[in-house]
């Protein structure tokens, strides 16, 4: 199936808002939108390491930033 590849850039001390409101937006586009080609949202990192956000939560970075 064809797909829209979406990759969210996290960073250090990065607001967990502005990452969970992209990521949950397109979720729900693909949960209750007609669309032909769905998006596939993934996390990108430093390195893949994981992200501890302003806020004190980690994140895990499903890849790295290239």
């Amino acid at each position: 199936m064809d797909e829209r590849r979406i990759v969210i850039v996290a960073y250090e001390a990065a607001e967990l808002l502005d990452i969970a409101c992209v990521t949950t937006s397109l979720a729900m586009a693909n949960q209750i939108g007609d669309l032909a080609l769905p998006y596939r949202v993934s996390v990108a990192g430093p390195g893949g390491n994981p992200i501890t956000c302003g806020s004190g939560l980690t994140l895990k970075s499903q890849q790295p930033l290239k």
